[in-house]
């Protein structure tokens, strides 16, 4: 496993593991990641830099 992680984690998109023995903690952990990612991409590019997607 230790293998094919190393192989396929990238700058873009990276792995995060999360411990899922407990369900609770495992989605706190989850969000914490999310939310540091968001964070960090928005302190390196304001969101008033990013470009707006037209649908």
């Amino acid at each position: 496993m230790k293998k094919m992680l190393e192989a396929t984690d990238t700058v873009n998109a990276p792995w995060h593991l999360i411990v899922a023995d407990y369900l609770n903690s495992a989605q706190v952990d989850i969000f914490t990641s999310i939310i540091d990612v968001i964070d960090k991409a928005l302190q390196e590019k304001p969101l008033a830099e990013m470009p707006v997607r037209s649908i």
